[in-house]
């Protein structure tokens, strides 16, 4: 059976029907408005599963049905590739998959004049262009203007049932009218709504996109949970299936559901969130989904559990798809672009702004970065007033955001305020203290070190009296920067390392156990020793979550160097040479 049914951030693929649900009502009234109608025009947001269901939903049906499905993504952003060429090839791949083996596209014939008079069927099957992803069209296009419009100006001939200009003095075509026959094929155009404005332009030239579209929405109650349940039987049962789409509805219509509760004012006799009148957005959706199964792979578990979907956070899901996605493009944007997302795309309160595509702060921004960020759902293009605007795809990755950006000001607050060294005291003070009030006394002893060592090496430049007299005020200063940290909190995970500590491994490994909402303080190092890279002792205080932390751990080291399995009891003695990891919940 299918250990992994559930696609992430991955688009279906036809392949994946079986996989597939939850859009059988859209899939039934595009199919049906494709049958009468030559054209039908597609589009919806970003990530809302335009691809998915072509793929996976659209073609399998019009396969039942006899028609031939030619799918085409033309590669507009490559200046040397020309579209009609592209499209003649693709047409004729098609055709020789699934009709005629040793058929071949005649050469210096039109769209048009092709699906008018090629006998390649017999009549058997009708071909549907499908075009996915138009909206390249209008995006790459201007990179060779002459070929995109040639493409356009075909395409509008065929849609239209046009004779092309070339053929109008042509004898076979001399005493031909646009009665005398129909073309056999319909069209599909998919795109995103953002490129409705141009899309009405190119109705200047083919009149008939303005006429039949259909907008795909987000997942309602019932189509949800079919996407979560169905390509899964054998792995969630239909309660738990129901326990995950309560888990993801958006804590601000959480929140409106308690309050009515309150006040006595419910749409039931309950107090639960009516999730068959909500909303859910498929990439959120099949992303929660994905992550869930991969903790039930890595625990082998044979189902999904309530207590697994309860263990796995939205926010940290889309943290680390976001971490993640982010790092990406480092290599075309030289600056941080997740600080020009967090400056400019989210407000100070959290909520989600606007900003022009052609703004001072995006400008420079390449746009192979911005078209890579809306293809990961990172950010979305919308229109307001005939102007482009980027904005963050979705309000949970706008929370994920938010976060990040009070954490980076609270962080620089922090820096310019005090220095390095009393941040050093600060984060030891905050971290520890929060921890566990039982370690008030190693606080002390580790703050004495840290004021002793800066001293000596005359890197602190204040005093242990001034540095005592101002623990109060300091205290009360950043309380609210460590109430944020540790919003999530779940517990610290303590690195004793060598001098090489920043190695790739633990660097990584640091990383994804933030990601996991673990409290990760700098590593310390063990002065003089070499470094092995290999954790020998592991520490605990809570064993469930030190084995959560040991797999994290894991998944960074070499096969060569792993961590021990065995838990042992905190503060144990540990040599030299090593990685020491310790747990406190």
């Amino acid at each position: 059976m299918e250990q992994r049914p559930y696609r992430g951030m991955h688009t279906f693929t036809e392949e994946q029907k079986n996989l597939f649900f939850g859009r059988g009502k859209p899939v039934n009234e595009i199919f049906s408005l494709l049958k009468n109608n030559t054209l039908t025009v597609i589009f919806g947001t970003s990530g809302i599963g335009k691809s998915s269901l072509i793929n996976a939903g659209l073609i399998p049906k019009l396969r039942e049905n006899f028609y031939l499905p030619i799918l085409l993504r033309i590669p507009f952003s490559d200046a040397n590739i020309n579209p009609l060429v592209y499209t003649r090839n693709i047409i004729e791949a098609e055709v020789k998959k699934y009709i005629y083996k040793d058929f071949t596209y005649p050469q210096n014939t039109t769209l048009w004049q092709f699906f008018r008079e090629a006998n390649y069927t017999g009549g058997a099957v009708i071909p549907v262009l499908i075009l996915d992803q138009f909206e390249e069209y209008f995006k790459f296009g201007k990179n060779n203007k002459n070929q995109a419009d040639a493409f356009a100006k075909e395409m509008s001939d065929l849609i239209e049932n046009r004779m092309p200009d070339e053929l109008k003095n042509a004898d076979n075509y001399k005493t031909l009218t646009a009665s005398d026959a129909q073309n056999n094929c319909r069209v599909i155009i998919s795109l995103r709504e953002d490129f409705l404005a141009p899309l009405e332009d190119l109705s200047k030239l083919i009149p008939s996109l303005s006429k039949i579209r259909y907008r795909i929405v987000q997942l309602r109650g019932k189509e949800a949970f079919d996407a979560v349940y169905q390509p899964a039987k054998h792995l969630i049962d239909e309660a738990t299936a129901v326990h995950l789409l309560k888990k993801i509805i958006p804590k601000k219509i959480k929140a409106e559901t308690n309050s009515k509760a309150e006040t006595g004012n419910t749409d039931d006799d309950t107090n639960e969130i009516n999730w068959e009148q909500k909303d859910f957005e498929p990439y959120i959706l099949s992303l929660f989904c994905y992550q869930v199964n991969e903790k039930r792979i890595a625990a082998k578990q044979a189902a999904i559990s309530k207590e697994l979907i309860d263990n796995t956070k939205v926010e940290t899901i889309l943290n680390d798809y976001y971490n993640n996605t982010i790092k990406k493009y480092r290599h075309w944007y030289k600056k941080d672009i997740g600080d020009l997302l967090e400056k400019n795309l989210v407000s100070e309160e959290g909520y989600r702004l606007l900003k022009p595509v052609n703004s001072n702060e995006f400008k420079n921004v390449p746009e192979r970065v911005i078209t890579g960020l809306v293809n990961d759902r990172i950010i979305q293009i919308v229109n307001r007033n005939d102007i482009n605007n980027i904005e963050i795809s979705h309000d949970l990755l706008a929370n994920v955001i938010h976060a990040k950006k009070i954490d980076k000001k609270e962080t620089r607050k922090l820096t310019n305020i005090l220095g390095i060294g009393a941040l050093v005291f600060v984060a030891i003070l905050a971290f520890t203290a929060y921890s566990h009030n039982r370690l008030k006394s190693e606080l002390d002893i580790a703050k004495n070190a840290v004021v002793n060592d800066s001293i000596e090496k005359k890197e602190l430049a204040i005093t242990k009296d001034s540095l005592q007299t101002d623990k109060d005020s300091l205290e009360k200063r950043f309380q609210s920067t460590i109430q944020a940290i540790n919003k999530e909190y779940r517990g610290t995970v303590y690195f004793q390392v060598s001098s090489a500590y920043k190695s790739k491994a633990l660097t990584e490994c640091m990383d994804a156990l933030k990601s996991s909402r673990f409290i990760v303080p700098a590593a310390e190092t063990i002065k003089g020793k070499p470094f092995k890279n290999m954790v020998k002792y592991f520490h605990a205080e809570d064993e469930e979550m030190a084995k959560e932390v040991l797999d994290i751990c894991n998944r960074y080291y070499p096969e060569d160097s792993l961590i021990l399995q065995r838990i042992r009891l905190k503060n144990n003695n540990v040599a030299a040479a090593t990685i020491e990891i310790w747990v406190n919940k």
